[in-house]
């Protein structure tokens, strides 16, 4: 499901990727796997623990600080 979906979005060099509840990364990784560069992926996680995996597994497209 989640390669189907990133096979979905197509993003020009100035392009930004807002995700919104990235979870564990599955559809995070799906992105960086069919070339969307990392440093276009902006990863919002509300989840402390779940924005620390991300963090580990995905460290270029997650930024862990927390906001509210």
């Amino acid at each position: 499901m989640a390669n189907a979906m990133a096979a979905e979005v197509s993003l020009s060099d100035k392009d930004i990727l807002v995700e919104l509840g990235p979870g564990t990364g599955v559809v995070t990784n799906a992105l960086i796997n069919i070339g969307i560069d990392p440093d276009q992926i902006f990863a919002i996680e509300n989840s402390p623990f779940l924005a620390e995996k991300l963090q580990k597994i995905s460290p270029h497209s997650c930024d862990t600080r927390q906001c509210c």
